[in-house]
């Protein structure tokens, strides 16, 4: 990849801050078995990224602490991820029904570059052809 391809590719990318991310539902003691799919959330997840795979678009995802002992952020870029509006908050396709509070345009590889230490975890997925 080029250098500095990424940041720009993040730079042009709309983005928003989460707000909101529904929970999983918990199994009910007293459910009847087969009433409920349960898990960790890790299929939902599969194919939350299947889907904006297949929108050939990019996606981008961070979590940022930007004091020792403060709160993490979660921050996620990409032009498939909202899908409507709710109460003045952007409704997400990842994690599906998430919230999110829309960032200016080059906010999110501002706030990335303005850590003073960070690991990038960086993933491609190519189509083959």
């Amino acid at each position: 990849m080029e250098p500095g391809k990424p940041w720009q590719l993040l730079s042009a990318l709309p983005a928003w801050q989460l707000t909101q991310i529904p929970r999983v539902p918990q199994r009910d003691d007293d459910a009847r078995p087969g009433d409920w799919a349960g898990g960790d959330g890790t299929t939902q997840r599969a194919a939350e990224l299947v889907s904006a795979y297949c929108r050939s678009a990019p996606v981008a995802v961070a979590w940022l602490r930007e004091r020792a002992g403060g709160p993490v952020r979660v921050i996620t870029a990409g032009p498939a991820l909202a899908v409507g509006s709710d109460s003045g908050q952007d409704v997400l396709t990842m994690p599906a029904g998430a919230r999110g509070q829309r960032l200016g345009n080059g906010s999110a590889a501002q706030l990335l570059t303005a850590l003073p230490c960070w690991v990038e975890l960086a993933g491609v997925a190519r189509r083959p052809g």
